[in-house]
Order: structure tokens, then C-alpha cells, then sequence
């Protein structure tokens, strides 16, 4: 009979541990995004996208432009994207192609951007220095792995989708390289 009672305590103390922990990690997940979308930010960035089929791999280098309770914008060599609360407007040369917001574009600006609080849109999970995001809503998003540098910049972020394609972006600060390549 003790021994249950010593377990019970010891389950409850572990429960309440990881409450504590994941909410922490949560709360500061949510305080580090807050600050991107408060104020104007500019972001290098390298981005590989790697196709789930067939593993073809796109890298390429860009300015991200976090305007404040507005936009995003991406600023590749020859394309620019535009991302606001409801599309994503492509400029590739002088072609203008606009979609509805959605996949990784969404992702992107609801963390960054979005009006609502990132636990009502995510499950998060802290794992070492990771944090792991599963998305509440309807979405083809499987994960995004979020690191960040000194609990305030992001640093890195790879989001899948569930068809194993993966977008990883690793952000730097300004200035920013121009160049382009696939493979």
C-alpha cells in the first residue's frame, strides 16, 4: 500500500514537472514571436527545400522583411514573395502570381504574424534546445522544428509537411549573399 501512495506522489510530482515545463517553454515560444511581429525586422536566411518524393533539393539564399502587423517579405534573386493575412503574392520576373495562404507560407505567418496566441494554433513540445510544433488546425503541416539563439533570435526552423517534404530555413543577421542554386 505504501508503495502506491509513494507512487502516486511521485507520478503526481512528474506530471506537475512537465506541466511546469512545457508551459514555460510555451510562454517563452510565444514571447520570442511576439517580438518579430511588434516591431520591423530583416532576416538572411538560406532555405533548402527537399522534394519527399523524388529528394530533389532546392537551395536558396534571400532577405526575410517582417513588416509589423502587416506583411512578410521574401526577396530571393529573381522572385519576391509577399505573405499577408489571407495570400501569397509571387513575383517571379515580371509575372505576378497570387495564392491562397496556405502550407508552409501559412505556417510562417501565423508564427511570425499571426493574430492569435501560438498555443491555440500549436501543440508544443521542448525538447533540449528544440521546440516541436503540431499544428490544432486543419493543415497539411506534419512539424515545425523551431532553435533559437540566446532565447530571443530565431536561429533555425525546418517545417514538414505530411507528404515529407521539408522546408529548412537557417536565419542570419544582414548583410545578406544573393546567389541561387539547385540540384
Amino acid at each position: 500500500m505504501k508503495i502506491f501512495k509513494v507512487f502516486r506522489i511521485l507520478l503526481a510530482l512528474l506530471i506537475a514537472c512537465n506541466f511546469a515545463s512545457f508551459s514555460a517553454a510555451s510562454d517563452n515560444l510565444e514571447h520570442i514571436f511576439k517580438l518579430y511581429s511588434n516591431k520591423t525586422s530583416t532576416l538572411c536566411f538560406k532555405q533548402t527545400s527537399i522534394n519527399g518524393m523524388s529528394g530533389q533539393k532546392i537551395i536558396r539564399d534571400g532577405k526575410l522583411t517582417i513588416n509589423a502587423k502587416k506583411n512578410m517579405v521574401f526577396d530571393y534573386k529573381n522572385e519576391k514573395v509577399i505573405i499577408n493575412d489571407f495570400e501569397a503574392i509571387d513575383y517571379v520576373h515580371s509575372k505576378k502570381y497570387i495564392y491562397k495562404l496556405s502550407g508552409f507560407n501559412r505556417v510562417l505567418f501565423l508564427l511570425f504574424l499571426g493574430k492569435e496566441d501560438v498555443n491555440r494554433l500549436f501543440s508544443i513540445r521542448f525538447k533540449g534546445k528544440e521546440y516541436v510544433l503540431t499544428p490544432k488546425y486543419k493543415s497539411n503541416i506534419d512539424k515545425v522544428y523551431a532553435y533559437f539563439k540566446n532565447d530571443s533570435q530565431i536561429d533555425n526552423m525546418t517545417i514538414s509537411d505530411i507528404y515529407s517534404n521539408k522546408t529548412i530555413y537557417q536565419f542570419y543577421a544582414p548583410p545578406c549573399k544573393r546567389t541561387q542554386s539547385g540540384n
